[in-house]
């Protein structure tokens, strides 16, 4: 029996689409007025400095299989059935400006010792030793240099048994609720995940040591941006909820699924795939959404508002054949004029910000 989707993990799921819109309409309400700029560079394919990413992070199976991937992040997604993976490049978006800047706002938050300060205690600093994070189907993956953590002191965490060609799977206590526990497992000393089911955990390092086939949800060419993942219509069916909207009543039914890139080198510019079978269904879905953008922005000129309407300059549909993108930039001021109360708060509080040296 498949098992359970874990809410927790489709919030993780969901965040990366519910970052964006709040953002943008935050911006929308808040922003000022944004200075002419160069268009966006989207991501739209795999650029030079990704490809090259890719390679360096590829590792042979010791037991190769036909299409199986080399990157452990995406072979632990890749069940065959997989409804979803999304991949956040962790250490690549703490170095972005945008990442200075949430990094920033959170130093400046009150407050006693935070989830930062509890994983430091077990030999791991965020901020330092993780590089990757990766949400799918009730996994969650982590790597990064883990070579100092001392898991054995975290809470709930049961007895270690060796598995596979060097991984190590534990327990966790269970939820008070009665459900099953939890598992979690490690590959060497550079990704741990955490699965609903100790099934689920020997399946994912199945795949990563090249003992079972592998899925092509999320491919190693479409590992490029600082975040990208895929998902399939039921999954996000899943993650929208209620079709309560003539928009999302659309979405769900035209949708086969939709591939995500978001890129924060600089400004926070994303691309939204979207794919379908019926071509008569998406093409409409396309013109709702690009009436919608075009709607909002003669409105936003009409009554003034010129942030706003610089805002969905860099926000339109592109249509295709099979598919569409939806594309959507945020400027980096804008941002910046968005987490400016992070600085208040802390020039408040008697100091510039308290977010510890990387």
């Amino acid at each position: 029996m498949k098992p359970r989707r874990r809410p927790l993990l489709w919030l993780l799921a969901a965040l990366v689409l519910l970052t964006l819109a709040a953002l943008v309409k935050r911006g929308c309400e808040d922003a000022p007025e944004v200075a002419s700029r160069p268009p966006p560079e989207f991501p739209r394919a795999m650029r030079p400095a990704e490809s090259q990413r890719m390679t360096a992070r590829g590792v042979l199976p010791q037991r190769p299989q036909p299409g199986h991937h080399r990157d452990p992040v995406l072979s632990a997604l890749s069940a065959p059935d997989a409804g979803m993976a999304l991949v956040f490049e962790a250490n690549a978006l703490r170095h972005s400006p945008v990442g200075e800047l949430l990094l920033d706002c959170l130093a400046s938050m009150d407050g006693g010792s935070s989830p930062l300060d509890e994983l430091r205690q077990l030999g791991v600093d965020p901020l330092k030793d993780v590089d990757r994070v990766a949400v799918g189907d009730g996994t969650l993956v982590v790597t990064g240099d883990f070579s100092r953590a001392q898991w054995n002191t975290l809470s709930g965490m049961g007895s270690v048994e060796p598995y596979g060609d060097g991984s190590q799977i534990r327990t966790l206590v269970g939820p008070e609720d009665g459900g099953p526990p939890a598992t979690f497992a490690t590959w060497g000393d550079h990704l741990v995940l955490l699965a609903g089911t100790r099934d689920a955990a020997m399946a994912a390092l199945d795949r990563i040591e090249g003992r079972a086939p592998v899925g092509q949800l999320l491919s190693d060419t479409q590992a490029y941006g600082d975040v990208y993942g895929v998902l399939n219509g039921a999954a996000l069916s899943e993650v929208l909820g209620p079709a309560d909207s003539p928009v999302a009543t659309q979405l769900q039914a035209a949708a086969r699924s939709m591939e995500i890139h978001l890129d924060a080198t600089h400004d926070v510019d994303a691309v939204a795939s979207v794919s379908g079978d019926d071509s008569t269904q998406l093409a409409d879905l396309g013109r709702t959404l690009a009436g919608g953008l075009a709607a909002a922005r003669a409105k936003a000129l009409l009554s003034g508002d010129t942030p706003t309407a610089e805002l969905l300059e860099y926000a339109e549909v592109v249509p295709g054949r099979e598919k569409f993108n939806l594309e959507v930039a945020l400027p980096f001021e804008v941002l910046q004029s968005m987490l400016a109360f992070c600085s208040q708060r802390a020039g408040a509080d008697g100091g510039p910000s308290r977010r510890p040296n990387p």
